[in-house]
C-alpha cells in the first residue's frame, strides 16, 4: 500500500513559445512586453507543480526577461 502522506512533485516541462509582444487593449497599448504561451502557462503552473521551459529566442532578446 503506497503512503498517501509522500507528495511527489515532479517537474512539469513545458515546450512552446517565448516572445516579445504588442498589446493592444480598449485599456491601452503596450510595446516590447514579455509574452508567448510557454511563458503565460510555465507563470501560471509554477504555483502547483516546478516547470522546465523549453523555448528557442534571438540574440535580441532582453537579458532580464531570461531570468524570469
Amino acid at each position: 500500500m503506497a503512503n498517501t502522506k509522500t507528495k511527489l512533485h515532479y517537474p512539469l516541462m513545458v515546450v512552446g513559445t517565448v516572445a516579445i509582444d504588442a498589446v493592444e487593449t480598449p485599456f491601452g497599448k503596450r510595446d516590447a512586453v514579455f509574452g508567448g504561451s510557454a511563458s503565460y502557462f510555465s507563470y501560471a503552473a509554477s504555483f502547483f507543480t516546478p516547470v522546465e521551459l523549453i523555448a528557442v529566442v534571438g540574440e535580441d532578446f532582453p537579458k532580464e526577461y531570461r531570468r524570469v
